[in-house]
Order: structure tokens, then C-alpha cells, then sequence
């Protein structure tokens, strides 16, 4: 009898036991929920139409989740539903919503819900309520009913745009979505996030497809910023970045020239064709001063005698007082003829330093001497002057003229104004 009471106990224990395991092999751990609403969570204030960011944390969540606009605890309608619980956040156009756009006021208050149709949903709202306020503009009108709304092109700034202070410039647009509309302009950062200024606020109706406004450019630079367009539905646009440059100023200089004058003379004697050659600074008028032109004599007696003269004035200047000032924008060559028949005169910019007068390595050029006062600035060992004559020269080349043609002017107060962009 002991040994059945025993054995029953044995094969009851051991059902017992397959029993508790197969009962704890069935049973396994319940997913924890979690979902929590950050922001907005109460004392906001956002602005009607202006992006703001919902933003949540969520975990064991295996449905998408929604969001809805409620107030003073009653819901208004739902925002935005079928958003992933891990992306976190959601661009919210403040006050939008399935139906419309909701008042300003406060009271305002987000929930965020787990979809799915089980009792086990999770959710979380605003911990306080936030304010919804009116989009503010210069003017106050009354409210503009928007037909349609959507993205503004801005095509003025582009990225190319380098605009400077004080000088004005169009603002242009696409006007599909702000064609009679109040439509508020903006100045942003680099990256359209921190507001700096309000251009302006317009309402144009222009027949085209764009719009502009003249905007005149601030002194903030230099700085990189954007445009940013908004009207009251919702409609909005954003430049490529540009630059407003640092505030620049025009000024203006006299250098004036140290000067040296030459002649060269042929004599030509008898039908034999004979030349005395020579060249000399005698009759130099002076510092700062030039002769230039050409003189020819010619008298028949003694079997014909012929005289010719070519003068020159060598020009130099003194530019190391203005390099680094600024940019050179304007170069020209300035003199007073003074005395004597100016029959025209050539300017030539001379390459290299010089010993004979008369055998100059220049180019031709002309008064206005840009290119060459940048090419001096550049390297002050490329400043060798100017050369100026006059346009008869032939005697230099033997070339007899039998006339008595003469050509000679004296003139003074020989500078070069420099036009230079100085920053301030």
C-alpha cells in the first residue's frame, strides 16, 4: 500500500511540473509603451503661418501615430496622422489643420496618439496650453481671404548677387500665391533661420507672372544672408543666399608727375643727303612740365638744308602711397596745354626702364590709363612711367619733310586722378 501511495505521489509530482513548465514556456514579457509629447508643452507663443517644429519621443510603439490641434480641452481637428513614431518631429505651419486654420487665441493645446484601433494606444498631449497669435504686419488691414497658397519662387537675390550698401535693388518673385495679398518680406541669415530684419509688407496685383519690390541695401556687411517671403495663408518662399558687401566709399586723388623732357634733331645738307644727328635737354621748360610736338624748317639755300626736331616728355609717378588703399576703379591722365599749337598728342605707357630717349620699349595707350596704373599697382617694379610725343615723328626716321611745319605745346599741372573704392 506504501509503495502504490508513493508511486501516485511520484507521477502526480512530475504532471505537476510538465504542467508549471509548459505554463511558464506560454507566458512572454509585455512590450513597454512609451510616448511623450516635448514641445510645444505650454507658454508658447507661435506665430499664425510660421513654421514651428511638434517634436515627441516614442518607443515600443508599432503604429504610426497622429497629431491634433485641441483647445481649452476640446479637440478642433487632427493636424497631420501616418507619421513614423521614430522620426521625432513634424514641421507644423503654426495654427494649420485638416479644416482650415485656427484662431488666434489662447488655450491651444497638442496631442499625440498611437493609431490603431486597441485599447492599448499610446498618447500624451501638452502639458499647458500655448498661444497662437496673429501674423503681425506694418500696416494693419483687414484679414486677406487666401484662395490658394503654396511655395514662392524668389528669383532676385540669387547666389550670384553682391550687393552693396546704399545702392538699391528688385527683390523679384514668382506671384501665383501673392497676387493681391498682403505679402510681408524678410531679411534672414545664412541659413534662413535667424530673423534680422523686415524689409517690407505689399500688396501688388501686377498683370505678369512676377513681382518686385526696390529694396535698398542695408550697411550690414558684409554679411551672407536670404529673403524670405510670407503671406497670411500660409504661402511662402526663400532665396538663394547672397551677400551684402561691407560699406564702400568713393574717393578721389591727384598724383601729379615728375617730368622730363628730350628733343632729337636731323640736319639734312645739300643733295648729298648728309644727317647730323643729336638730342639734348636744352629749353626743358621745367619741373613738372612738358614740351612736346614736332618742329620741320626748310630753306632751299645752299642746295637745300632741312631741320627737324621731335620732343618727348617722360612722366613718372609716385604710387606707393596709395596701394592697398582700395580698389582702383578709374585711372585718367589730366594736363593743361599752356602755350604753343597742340596738333594732338600720344600717350604710351613704357614697359621698361629706359637710357636712350629715343629708343623706348612702351605701348600705345591713351588718357585714360586704368590698365596701366593697375598693372603698376600690382608690382611696383612694373612702373616706368608714361611717354608722351606728339604724332609727327617721321623726322626720327629720316623721313625728309620739305615744309616748315610746327607742331610744339607747352603744358603743365600734368597729373593722374585716381578713382578709388575705399572700404570704411
Amino acid at each position: 500500500m506504501k509503495n502504490r501511495i508513493i508511486l501516485v505521489f511520484v507521477i502526480c509530482f512530475v504532471v505537476s511540473i510538465s504542467g508549471f513548465t509548459q505554463t511558464f514556456q506560454q507566458v512572454k514579457p509585455r512590450t513597454i509603451k512609451m510616448l511623450k509629447l516635448l514641445k510645444p508643452n505650454g507658454g508658447e507663443k507661435l506665430t499664425i503661418g510660421l513654421p514651428y517644429k511638434i517634436t515627441w519621443q516614442a518607443a515600443g510603439l508599432k503604429n504610426n501615430v497622429k497629431l491634433s490641434l485641441w483647445r481649452n480641452g476640446s479637440r478642433i481637428a487632427g493636424i497631420k496622422k501616418d507619421l513614423s513614431p521614430g522620426i521625432g518631429y513634424f514641421e507644423w505651419k503654426a495654427g494649420s489643420h485638416d479644416t482650415g486654420i485656427a484662431e488666434p487665441g489662447s488655450g491651444y493645446t497638442i496631442k499625440i496618439m498611437e493609431q490603431g484601433g486597441d485599447d492599448s494606444k499610446a498618447a500624451d498631449s501638452s502639458d499647458f496650453p500655448f498661444t497662437l497669435q496673429k501674423l503681425v504686419f506694418q500696416k494693419v488691414k483687414p484679414p486677406v481671404i487666401a484662395i490658394m497658397k503654396g511655395d514662392i519662387i524668389i528669383d532676385k537675390p540669387s547666389a550670384a548677387s553682391f550687393w552693396d550698401p546704399g545702392e538699391q535693388h528688385d527683390i523679384v518673385w514668382n506671384n501665383t500665391f501673392t497676387k493681391n495679398q498682403e505679402t510681408r518680406i524678410d531679411l534672414y541669415d545664412y541659413n534662413g533661420k535667424t530673423f534680422l530684419q523686415n524689409i517690407a509688407t505689399v500688396k501688388l496685383n501686377d498683370s505678369g507672372t512676377t513681382s518686385k519690390y526696390a529694396w535698398t541695401i542695408p550697411d550690414i556687411g558684409p554679411k551672407k544672408c536670404r529673403v524670405k517671403i510670407f503671406t497670411p495663408n500660409g504661402s511662402e518662399g526663400e532665396s538663394q543666399m547672397f551677400t551684402i558687401r561691407v560699406k564702400t566709399q568713393t574717393k578721389k586723388y591727384k598724383v601729379y608727375a615728375t617730368t622730363v623732357n628730350k628733343y632729337k634733331y636731323y640736319w639734312w645738307k645739300g643733295d648729298s643727303g648728309s644727317f647730323s644727328v643729336g638730342y639734348n635737354a636744352v629749353d626743358d621748360p621745367g619741373p613738372g612740365k612738358m614740351r612736346l610736338g614736332y618742329q620741320n624748317h626748310w630753306t632751299s639755300s645752299y642746295g637745300g638744308q632741312y631741320y627737324g626736331f621731335a620732343y618727348r616728355s617722360f612722366l613718372s609717378f609716385n604710387m606707393a602711397p596709395y596701394m592697398g588703399k582700395g580698389l582702383v576703379l578709374k585711372a585718367t591722365l589730366h594736363y593743361t596745354v599752356f602755350m604753343g599749337n597742340n596738333c594732338g598728342i600720344r600717350v604710351y605707357q613704357v614697359n621698361k626702364a629706359w637710357t636712350n630717349p629715343f629708343s623706348v620699349d612702351a605701348d600705345l595707350t591713351n588718357e585714360n590709363v586704368t590698365t596701366t596704373v593697375h598693372n603698376w599697382m600690382a608690382s611696383a617694379s612694373n612702373n616706368h612711367g608714361l611717354m608722351l610725343t606728339g604724332t609727327n615723328e617721321g623726322v626720327l626716321t629720316k623721313q625728309v619733310q620739305k615744309n616748315n611745319t610746327n607742331c610744339v605745346c607747352f603744358a603743365d599741372n600734368v597729373y593722374i586722378e585716381l578713382e578709388i573704392l575705399e572700404k570704411q
